[in-house]
């Protein structure tokens, strides 16, 4: 009975998060989500904000199955959440300036990043680059990263945090070429 548990689980997350996928993702696609997402559920929260948007990536998105976009719409957000929550450590005043850029280059890219506090590893207090699924992040559990990983690998994607301490956090999901 117990081995159902984690089964259960994500099957209760998907269910309840299909419901709130914004109506804009299937109108006016994935960009159009992210920017409701920083418009909504994070107004304020960055001094700043820059989109980078390259014409051939926003097709090849357009191409992707639905199930797919909204993975990366899932996963997408998270980061930005994650940018939000984490990038001014404890300084609520520090300025955070956030970019979001979605490139076609060697394959299709959604790249969230900030320029706050970074993460650091917890034995030596260095940065990392961190591929979702191994070990953990600080400053939180990372199973919310590592869940998304999950899904988009299925999706044949996969979820990247590269972060140095003072320096800020890059998170990247990426559709190796032969996928997108």
């Amino acid at each position: 009975m117990c081995s159902s548990y984690p089964h259960r689980s994500i099957s209760d997350l998907m269910r309840d998060s299909r419901p709130n996928v914004p109506q804009r993702m299937e109108q006016g696609g994935l960009v159009a989500a992210l920017q409701a997402v920083l418009d909504a559920d994070l107004a304020g929260e960055f001094s700043a904000v820059e989109w980078h948007v390259d014409q051939g990536a926003g097709e090849a998105v357009g191409r992707l199955p639905l199930f797919v976009s909204e993975v990366v719409y899932f996963a997408g957000r998270e980061l930005l959440r994650n940018a939000a929550r984490h990038g001014r450590g404890g300084d609520s005043a520090r300025p955070l300036h956030l970019t979001v850029a979605l490139e076609q280059n060697d394959g299709l890219r959604l790249v969230v990043e900030d320029d706050g506090v970074g993460l650091s590893h917890p034995a030596s207090g260095t940065g990392r680059r961190h591929l979702m699924g191994q070990g953990h992040l600080t400053g939180g559990t990372g199973s919310g990263l590592r869940f998304h990983s999950a899904m988009l690998a299925a999706g044949g994607a996969s979820l990247e945090v590269v972060s140095l301490p003072g320096c800020g956090t890059r998170g990247g999901i990426v559709f190796p070429e032969e996928k997108a």
